[in-house]
């Protein structure tokens, strides 16, 4: 578990199948951006919709965490 992530750098449009099921075109490189550490739960968290929601959509993401190990 990582706390208190300082960075969170997200891959996007990189999967083919899902990019033509939203009807977009491939693009020619992935797409870079980041993520508010807020905007994350965890595997097993509660998820809150607001009251103007209907429907919940879901992504599996996969985490690369890269640095020094601290404490321990």
């Amino acid at each position: 578990m990582i706390p208190r992530p300082e960075k969170i750098i997200c891959v996007g449009l990189n999967y083919r199948q899902h990019i033509l099921e939203m009807g977009r075109e491939l693009p020619e490189h992935p797409t870079l951006f980041a993520k508010y550490a807020t905007a994350l739960i965890g595997a097993r968290d509660v998820i809150t919709l607001p009251e103007a929601s209907a429907c919940v959509d879901w992504e599996a993401e996969l985490a690369i965490v890269s640095g020094p190990r601290r404490g321990g």
